[in-house]
């Protein structure tokens, strides 16, 4: 579970000889990721704390209920020729959100899509909601815009910020219930612009054969990220108490392998839900169950960086940016043209 400086050792080594022998790209696949940082991944290591103690153990009976029904199920979203890739984005029932759920459909993810909304390809997306708390007139507004685009899932249980840990529960929960096939699931937040053919030529790069079970983003900048008892983030002491997280990925996007994804649905009744999302599903979980971390600078950050500009993301250098409602449109075009969209990326902290 704890990763020493000879497991790293051993697993950068064996990380280093799958990219070597992979498989015969194309030169148009190369110069796709000609302008990434190298190596295109490496393993997450632990800085003095180790998850080791009894608390990262699953617990002999279940103690976290993971609601399984869903007035809108998505059955369709996985069925006839089965997904590898799922992009799965967690959403609200507001105008603001339904309006950029328009605009990713028409952006970013515009290409999993046919002419008729319907998605057909080895790569596909999902936006998921709770329902809990809805009003009937959201609620039936969800289902219409599931009769359209066929890419909506809502869940039984209380949609609220405290409550992103619960969703991805549910989510995974979702997607080893019904799209059991998939290879490999892509978190991307509403407010994530995704460079997909980037993102699913990176991810073909991971280990995959020699660690099946991973997780892989922008690692947290903290070597001790701190489980914080106050504020939005706040983790009770009685569902956390540790001052600090195992190393984790940033939340806005990032990678979870099917087996992992599946190995997780299987094991969060048996686990405290940990109120803090990305420090729950790419720290506490892969330490608890054994799933290797890696991590790229690729990936969105919430951290401002005053050299990440959305003409870098243009020129291939990053997977996923945060971006602003009214730039998705504007990034989306430089992205069709090729050309330069020289704005600095803020923070969005």
């Amino acid at each position: 579970m704890y990763e020493n400086t000879e497991t790293v050792t051993t697993l950068t080594t064996q990380a280093k000889r799958v990219e070597e022998t992979s498989t015969t790209e194309s030169p148009l696949q190369r110069k796709l990721l000609e302008n990434l940082t190298t190596p295109l991944y490496n393993v997450v290591k632990e800085k003095g704390f180790c998850p080791c103690g009894e608390y990262f153990k699953l617990r002999k009976s279940k103690i976290s209920d993971i609601p399984k029904n869903f007035p809108i199920s998505g059955t369709s979203i996985c069925s006839g020729n089965h997904p590898k890739v799922l992009f799965v984005v967690p959403s609200v029932a507001n105008a603001k959100d339904f309006k950029n759920r328009l605009d990713i459909r028409e952006t970013w993810a515009s290409d999993l899509y046919r002419k008729d909304w319907q998605q057909t390809s080895r790569a596909r997306l999902v936006f998921f909601f709770g329902s809990s708390g809805l009003k009937t007139k959201e609620l039936e507004g969800l289902k219409n815009e599931s009769a359209k685009y066929g890419d909506i899932v809502v869940a039984e249980f209380h949609d609220t910020y405290h409550n992103l840990s619960l969703k991805m529960a549910v989510t995974f929960t979702w997607v080893a219930q019904f799209c059991s096939k998939v290879e490999t699931v892509i978190k991307a937040d509403m407010d994530t612009f995704v460079n997909v053919d980037l993102m699913l030529r990176l991810v073909k790069k991971l280990p995959i054969s020699t660690h099946p079970k991973l997780v892989f983003g922008k690692l947290h900048v903290s070597e001790h990220p701190p489980a914080l008892r106050k504020g939005a983030w706040a983790v009770p002491e009685s569902v956390y108490p540790y001052d600090e997280f195992p190393r984790y990925l940033y939340g806005p996007s990032y990678v979870v392998s099917g087996p992992a994804v599946r190995l997780m649905a299987e094991s969060f009744p048996f686990f405290p839900i940990v109120p803090n999302e990305d420090a729950f599903v790419t720290g506490v979980m892969p330490a608890v169950l054994n799933i290797t971390r890696f991590f790229h600078k690729s990936f969105a950050t919430p951290d401002y960086e005053k050299d990440r500009t959305y003409c870098r993301m243009v020129q291939n250098e990053f997977v996923s940016t945060l971006v602003i409602d009214e730039k998705r449109a504007k990034l989306w075009a430089a992205f069709k043209t090729k050309q330069c969209l020289h704005i600095v990326i803020p923070n969005f902290k």
